[in-house]
């Protein structure tokens, strides 16, 4: 496979190329099952332990590959052209990893728990979400109450994906019982130091593996395990920009999915058309490439520039500057989340009836009610309002 192109225009690295062979192998053919029983993708997990992608992101010097945010990209890209639900649990992994390093540069507390995070290729899961707060993830009522040793909490949450299998969670809180509620810290805690109530279930139309159901969780760990660096420089200069471009490269993987399945079925056409003499192929199949292509330029694009302004400080960089990185981070979960979705739409309408039945081999039914999801996924109404407020006020808002 040396030298075989990427969908981003590259030739695909050695780890690529694993993951392609591992993924083909062992996580496409448990997709379906995954989708059906609404279970989590385990075999998925294994092979991204296997390759040691749970640490991807880590600095060499921590026990990770020190890739960059292009190359989870298109790790991202990979595993959701096999299974999209996989791909979005290794995107929400990964932005929690980078939020918990970036929060915590120079301590040696945290120092030894990235460690222990690449060493033993352990899943951290997002508590983010509370009841109540109507879905504003930089706002809590919870207060992490601390004494002099111990952080002690109780959070409700609406959505916490695959938490029944993390190792870990990061989660968010307001700082002390006086404080706004967005004045936040993240809170790290080990499977061991987190309690789980499940209070429903999952059951939904899409991604239904990343097995995201409401739970109360009770936290009890050491005072040391509350990350300093207030959350909204976090959310704002980590979490917002790697979430959303991951989940950018979830979508289009699952759009790029879709599109081969309509490829293919084009080409099956095309000898009928060419012994009856038509025109072959179909228009709507370019519309597609199109699209999907152009979505691939702006996650690449977003991608670089971000890997550029990450060497800069936040307290280095101007109003402007961040009010810029904010709307752009915004402008990117908008436009993948239609854009991968009409291009599911549209290969659904080329396949015909094969592609909209759940047992045919050309079936898009999975890609298109994943990517339904995507506008749900922090929603596009509540980021077009956050949006325009930003650009008229500022990213303090």
């Amino acid at each position: 496979m040396a030298g075989a192109a990427s969908p981003f225009g590259h030739e695909k690295s050695e780890l690529i190329q694993q993951l392609e062979a591992a993924a083909d192998e062992r996580i496409a053919p448990n997709a379906k099952d995954v989708d059906k029983n609404s279970r989590f993708p385990q075999e998925a997990l294994d092979v991204m332990r296997e390759l040691k992608i749970l640490s991807s992101s880590l600095p060499t010097e921590l026990g990770g590959l020190g890739l960059k945010l292009r190359e989870l990209s298109e790790i991202a890209s990979t595993i959701a052209r096999r299974c999209g639900a996989s791909s979005m649990v290794f995107a929400m992994h990964e932005a929690q990893v980078e939020c918990m390093r970036f929060g915590s540069v120079g301590d040696p507390h945290f120092e030894a728990i990235l460690r222990d995070c690449a060493e033993n290729q352990l899943l951290i899961a997002s508590i983010t979400s509370e009841a109540g707060i109507g879905g504003n993830i930089r706002a809590s009522q919870t207060v992490a109450a601390a004494d002099a040793d111990r952080v002690v909490f109780e959070k409700q949450s609406p959505t916490l994906s695959y938490a029944e299998y993390a190792d870990a969670f990061l989660t968010t809180a307001r700082r002390s019982e006086d404080a706004a509620q967005s004045d936040q810290v993240l809170v790290y805690s080990s499977k061991e130091e987190t309690e789980l109530e499940k209070l429903g279930v999952w059951d939904m139309m899409g991604l239904r593996g990343t097995c995201s159901p409401p739970f109360k969780v009770n936290v009890d760990v050491p005072a040391a395990n509350l990350i300093n660096v207030p959350f909204g420089i976090i959310s704002t200069h980590r979490m917002v920009p790697w979430s959303h471009i991951l989940w950018a490269s979830c979508w289009e993987g699952i759009a790029t999915s879709a599109y081969d399945k309509a490829a293919h079925a084009t080409r099956k056409k095309a000898k009928k058309q060419m012994a009856a003499g038509e025109a072959l192929g179909d228009p709507r199949l370019a519309d597609a490439y199109s699209t999907l292509q152009a979505l691939r330029a702006l996650i690449y694009e977003f991608a670089r520039v971000f890997e550029e302004q990450a060497e800069v400080a936040p307290d280095a960089k101007s109003a402007e500057e961040t009010k810029v990185l904010i709307a752009d981070a915004m402008a990117l979960k908008l436009n993948a989340s239609m854009m991968s979705s009409k291009v599911a739409e549209q290969c659904l309408e080329i396949i015909g009836m094969p592609g909209y039945s759940e047992g045919a081999p050309s079936s898009v039914s999975r890609e298109v009610r994943d990517l339904m999801g995507a506008r749900m996924m922090v929603s596009n109404d509540r980021l077009r309002r956050a949006g325009g407020e930003i650009l008229l006020m500022g990213a303090e808002v």
